[in-house]
């Protein structure tokens, strides 16, 4: 167990958790360890942890836990790393949204949308009772599936949260042709919007 991990190691400093298909949940408490970093290709159901010094902290799975409760008062690097396979519907931006909002600002969200389908539109969510919008340094896309409806998924991500910067995953430009397409007709009918006569 993580927990008794931690107890037998009272001058841990940095845990590193990776590929740990049995674990369901990390609940411990630690006044030394600065470093936490979770990747697995299983989801936690569970994160509560009390570390009031933890520095840098980094998840990395499918989903997101269904329970999170992290006491830290010294946070200076977040990161979230998903990679959905399931149906992206309203309620996991609305899920996606309050885990971001436990945080001062988030300083990586990354995403891999394995999803094949995203059928729900902007309204559900402009309808629903939401956290005010954090901040999110840098939201990076390795990859889309075609089958994704694109206009929907930027508009879920950017009622989510609003980055200062957003980038694609370079080795995976090819994967991504259409959504890249997409995005830079966006961005041209913006332009084009900003630049009309009033």
């Amino acid at each position: 167990m993580v927990e008794n991990l931690v107890s037998e190691l009272p001058l841990l400093e940095k845990l590193e958790l990776n590929v740990c298909l049995k674990l369901t949940r990390l609940k411990f408490s630690s006044c030394i360890l600065r470093h936490l970093t979770f990747r697995s290709g299983k989801s936690l159901m569970e994160i509560e942890i009390d570390i009031p010094n933890l520095l840098h902290f980094e998840y990395g799975a499918p989903q997101l836990p269904v329970i999170f409760s992290m006491m830290t008062s010294s946070l200076q690097e977040s990161y979230l790393v998903l990679f959905p396979s399931n149906q992206i519907s309203a309620s996991w931006f609305q899920n996606l949204k309050e885990y971001i909002s436990r945080f001062e600002q988030l300083s990586k969200l990354v995403l891999s949308i394995q999803s094949t389908t995203n059928t729900f539109n902007v309204e559900e969510l402009n309808g629903t009772v939401s956290c005010p919008l954090s901040v999110v340094q840098h939201v990076k896309i390795n990859q889309v599936m075609e089958s994704v409806n694109f206009e929907t998924l930027l508009d879920g991500l950017l009622w989510t949260c609003h980055p200062e910067t957003l980038s694609i995953e370079r080795r995976s430009w090819e994967h991504n042709g259409y959504f890249i397409q997409f995005l830079r007709e966006k961005l041209v009918l913006r332009e084009i919007v900003l630049e009309a006569p009033p």
